[in-house]
This record gives structure tokens, C-alpha cells and sequence, in this order.
């Protein structure tokens, strides 16, 4: 059984049917545990499902997911459930962080052979749990993600106007951060603390075992297979729902301007996994 028994890609109905489905049928066990950071907008849910199906139904996973974790410490916190005071970019982000780090480390103290969700990279439980799990991640251009976020966050109605005005607000350079907070385990960065926080995420870099781009996810494959030592294939959980907004070149420019430390960050890990 799974930690978390209702994992959240997308809230798809169809594709949790879909899981439990696969789930039915016991598989060879992979050689190696799995802890997957996934970044935001860079592709993981498919790349969840894809970890899960190598789990045999005998053993145990944890997917920690968004939705279900905001609630759970708006409830905690405030007695009722207010998803929106407790989203991950908000004043009160760090508590949920703190609260998926938590579901994560347990989970590896239980020896789950698959964790993935959105939490931050942990340090303490890296020098715990280093030798028994390969870390993992999916990268993506930062200002394709930082879009793509910005898009998912109308949708879900967590961003209530145009991209213009969005960039001004302080949700917007959260966002323009994430590759570099999740990488370093950071929950927030003022701008005073952004060179720390990029030189805690560039030195992280060495301490997973793949890196992967979205990009290049044949590759990523791959390299989980040779670890794995099984089949491992990475299909596509979910469909565009919203139109990509149209994106002139100025504010291109802005957005480039913004994801400084993420880009550099990305590209330091293309040079060191591709």
C-alpha cells in the first residue's frame, strides 16, 4: 500500500483508474529506491506513473501529493480546509514544504521503494538516506516552465490576471526561482539571499544520481533503466488545457531577466547530465 493512496497526477480520475489497473499485476522488484524531486511544470507526473509502474503491488511507494498536503495543513493549521491560504508560493508555503518533507522522510525511514512528489531537495535526508535511494529530477528551459507555471496557475484559478501584471506580483519571482529553491531546499528566497541560495543549488547538483531534461527524455529513460535494471517507460499523464499565451519578445526578454539564477542553474546541470 501507498503512504499516500489517492496520488495527485492532475486529479485525473481516468488515469488513477489507470494505475491501479497496472498495479494489479506484480512486476520484478528495481535494483535500486527511488526519491524523484519534482519540479514544478517540468513533466513529473508522467515521470511518477512511469516509477510507479515498476513497483510491484507487494511493495510500497509514496507519492506525496499537491492538492491533498495544502488542505492537510490548512486544516491542521486553521481548522478548516483553505487550499489557496496554503499555496506553495504563498506567505504560508513554507509550512506546507515543511509538511511534505516530512511525508518524504518517513516514507524513506520506511524504506519505500519509490518517493516523488513536490517537495525540496533535503540535505539532512540526503546524508541519511544517500546510500539507499537514487535521486532524481526533470529540468526544463526555465522560461518555457516559468510560462507553462504561469498558464497552470490561471487555470487553476491561483492567478486571476495577464501575464503582464502577473510578472509585477511576488508569486511571479517566486516562480522565476522554483529550479533553483527546489534544487537548493529552499521554500522561499529574498532577493538579499538568492546568491546563497544558487550556490546551495549548484553545489546539489552533484549529489543526484540523474538528472533528466524535458527535453531529452529518451535519455532520462535510459539512464533509469540501466539503474533500475528493468523496463521503464515514460508515457504522457495529462493534455494541455489551457492555450499557451501568445508571447512577444520584450517580455520574453523580462522573463529571461527574472529566471537569471534558474538559468544558470540549468544549464550548469545540462553541462554536468547531458
Amino acid at each position: 500500500m501507498a503512504l499516500v493512496d489517492n496520488p495527485d497526477f492532475s486529479v485525473s480520475k481516468k488515469l488513477g483508474r489507470r494505475v491501479r489497473r497496472i498495479m494489479r499485476f506484480p512486476l520484478g522488484e528495481p535494483k535500486h529506491r527511488f526519491c524523484y524531486v519534482h519540479v514544478p511544470k517540468c513533466g513529473g507526473n508522467s515521470v511518477s506513473l512511469a516509477f510507479i509502474n515498476t513497483i510491484p503491488v507487494t511493495r510500497n511507494y509514496t507519492w506525496v501529493p499537491v492538492p491533498e498536503s495544502r488542505s492537510a495543513v490548512s486544516l491542521s493549521e486553521c481548522g478548516v480546509i483553505d487550499e489557496a491560504r496554503f499555496h506553495d508560493d504563498g506567505p504560508n508555503g513554507g509550512k506546507v514544504y515543511t509538511y511534505r518533507r516530512t511525508l518524504a522522510s518517513m516514507a524513506m525511514q520506511l524504506q519505500h521503494d519509490y518517493v516523488g512528489g513536490h517537495f525540496l531537495f533535503d540535505p539532512d535526508a540526503h546524508k541519511v538516506h544517500g546510500d539507499k535511494y537514487e535521486w532524481v529530477t526533470i529540468l526544463r528551459d526555465p522560461v518555457s516552465r516559468m510560462i507553462s507555471h504561469y498558464r497552470e496557475e490561471r487555470r487553476s484559478g491561483f492567478v486571476d490576471m495577464e501575464l503582464e501584471p502577473y510578472l509585477d506580483t511576488h508569486k511571479a519571482k517566486a516562480h522565476s526561482r522554483i529550479i533553483t529553491r527546489y534544487l537548493a531546499g529552499w521554500s522561499v528566497a529574498d532577493d538579499d539571499d538568492e546568491a546563497t541560495m544558487k550556490a546551495a543549488a549548484l553545489d546539489n547538483l552533484d549529489k543526484f544520481s540523474v538528472i533528466g531534461f524535458l527535453d531529452q527524455m529518451k535519455k532520462f529513460e535510459d539512464q533509469i533503466v540501466k539503474l533500475a535494471g528493468k523496463s521503464f517507460h515514460i508515457g504522457h499523464s495529462r493534455s494541455g488545457t489551457a492555450r499557451v499565451p501568445d508571447v512577444g519578445d520584450e517580455t520574453i526578454k523580462r522573463i529571461q531577466a527574472m529566471c537569471q539564477s534558474d538559468i544558470e542553474v540549468y544549464q550548469t546541470a545540462r553541462e554536468k547530465f547531458c
